[in-house]
């Protein structure tokens, strides 16, 4: 399989990855070298294949993480690393600065700070709500994902009663209602 059918076909935590081109790690070793991966074949929190590399949940998510019902394989206890990458801020204000982004950082910001926009094959920005709104009446050609941090304020997105996106897999249009 060619690594674009790959990304496209990707959950969308491993297409934000391979768009900002982070590089993933294995999990932390422990005293004695040893490196303990997880034993799940999907993804705890994104659904997608650890690779037999994924990082044990406990080590890759953060005792403090409160939106649990974000989990798509509940019963998994592996994270994989595209997930583990993109839960740390560390790797966000590594990203922010390689890119040179006109974006504040601070000790604790992260990925779950801002929203995003990620276009393949290498397009990537940090939309400000204004740009949200541009980007809902006319997303770029696909495949895109666009992340909306639920914590800005949404002004321009509340009157919009509904999402059209576009499959990267067809021609089709699927239609969301925003709320």
């Amino acid at each position: 399989m060619e690594l674009v059918d790959r990304v496209l076909d990707a959950s969308p935590t491993h297409f934000a990855v391979a768009v900002v081109g982070v590089e993933l790690s294995d999990p932390p070793a422990d005293r004695k070298g040893r490196i303990a991966f997880g034993t799940d074949p999907l993804c705890w929190l994104c659904g997608g294949d650890t690779e037999g590399r994924g990082w044990p949940q406990p080590a890759a998510i953060a005792p403090t993480f409160t939106q649990v019902d974000f989990a798509v394989v509940e019963d998994s206890g592996t994270v994989c690393r595209a997930c583990a990458a993109l839960t740390k801020a560390a790797t966000f204000q590594e990203v922010v600065r390689a890119r040179g982004m006109d974006v504040t950082l601070w000790t604790q910001a992260g990925w779950h700070c801002y929203s995003h926009l990620f276009v393949y094959p290498d397009v990537y920005e940090c939309p400000k709500p204004s740009r949200v709104r541009e980007l809902l009446l006319d997303p770029p050609d696909a495949p895109f994902l666009l992340c909306i941090n639920a914590t800005e304020p949404r002004r321009d997105c509340r009157r919009l009663p509904l999402l059209r996106v576009r499959s990267h897999h067809d021609e089709t249009e699927r239609q969301y209602l925003f709320t």
